[in-house]
C-alpha cells in the first residue's frame, strides 16, 4: 500500500526538525551563546541568584518551535538551574497569576505570556502535546485533511462544528469522542489516522478559540453567546487533549 502523502509530509518535517534542533544544541553557536548567557547573569540563576550548576538550562522563554535556534534577542532566553526550569515549566501550565510567587518567577512567567501571546505553543504545552506536524505549515494540514476524507473550507481547515454555516458534513457529532466514532466509521480510519484526525480537530478548536477572543471579532458576539461558545471550545479542546493522550498510548503498546 502507499504511503500516504500526508505521511511523507509529517515524517520528514517532524524529523527534520528534531534534528535540526539537535544538531543545534550541539553547535559551537548554541554554546557560544550559553556562554553569552552565563557571563551575562554573572554565573547565577535568573530566579534565584544561586550559583548556576553545571547542568543548568538556557531556558527558551518563546516556545515557539518555529523559532527555536533564533538567537537574534538574547532577551528571549535566561539561564536557570535544572530545578529552577522545571519549576518554570510547571507553572506556566498552571493559574499562576493566582499565586502568591516570588517577583523573579512572576517576571520570568510574564515573560513567557507576553512573548507566547500569538502562538499555539502556550496551550499545547499547557496540555501537554506536541503536534506530530508542523501546524505553521498549510501544505501538510490541507493534504492531511483531504487525504483523511475530512470536511474542510477553502482555506483547508476541517469543518468540526456541524452548525458551520455551509457544512458540507452536517450530521458529524460535536462532542470530540462521537466526533471521532462518527469519522473513523465513516472513513475507516485506521489508529495513526484516527490520531491524526484528533490531532487535526485539536488545532482547529484552537484557531476557533484565537479567531474569537480578537476584540473586532468578539465586539460582534452576544455576551452570553460568547461566553458560551468560549467555554464550550476551552472543554472541548480538553476533551480532545484526553483522547489523543489516550490514543498515544494505544499507538505506543
Amino acid at each position: 500500500m502507499a504511503i500516504p502523502t500526508y505521511v511523507k509530509l509529517m515524517t520528514s518535517q517532524r524529523d527534520n526538525g528534531y534534528r535540526n534542533r539537535d544538531n543545534f544544541r550541539k553547535s559551537e553557536e548554541w554554546k557560544n551563546f550559553r556562554q553569552y548567557k552565563y557571563d551575562e547573569q554573572n554565573g547565577l540563576d535568573y530566579v534565584t541568584y544561586e550559583p548556576l550548576r553545571e547542568n543548568w538550562n538556557c531556558h527558551h522563554l518563546c516556545l515557539d518551535h518555529s523559532r527555536y535556534t533564533d538567537i537574534s534577542d538574547p532577551r528571549n532566553f535566561v539561564a536557570l538551574n535544572k530545578e529552577t526550569h522545571n519549576r518554570i515549566h510547571a507553572l506556566f501550565i498552571q493559574d499562576w497569576k493566582n499565586m502568591e510567587l516570588d517577583d523573579r518567577v512572576r517576571k520570568v512567567l510574564g515573560m513567557m505570556e507576553e512573548l507566547n501571546r500569538d502562538n499555539i505553543e502556550p496551550l499545547l504545552f499547557s496540555c501537554h502535546i506536541e503536534y506530530g506536524f508542523d501546524h505553521t505549515d498549510k501544505m501538510v494540514t490541507t493534504v492531511m485533511a483531504r487525504e483523511l476524507n475530512l470536511a474542510t473550507d477553502s482555506y483547508g481547515m476541517i469543518y468540526w462544528n456541524p452548525n458551520t454555516r455551509n457544512q458540507p458534513d452536517p450530521d458529524q457529532p460535536i462532542d470530540s469522542l462521537e466526533w471521532l466514532k462518527y469519522q473513523s466509521a465513516k472513513n475507516r480510519w485506521n489508529r495513526m489516522q484516527m490520531m491524526n484526525g484528533m490531532q487535526l480537530r485539536h488545532l482547529c478548536l484552537y484557531s476557533s478559540m484565537k479567531n474569537i477572543i480578537r476584540p473586532e471579532v468578539k465586539a460582534k458576539w452576544n455576551v452570553y453567546k460568547y461566553k458560551e461558545t468560549k467555554r464550550h471550545l476551552e472543554q472541548e479542546l480538553k476533551n480532545t487533549t484526553v483522547l489523543i493522550r489516550k490514543m498515544w498510548e494505544i499507538i505506543n503498546k
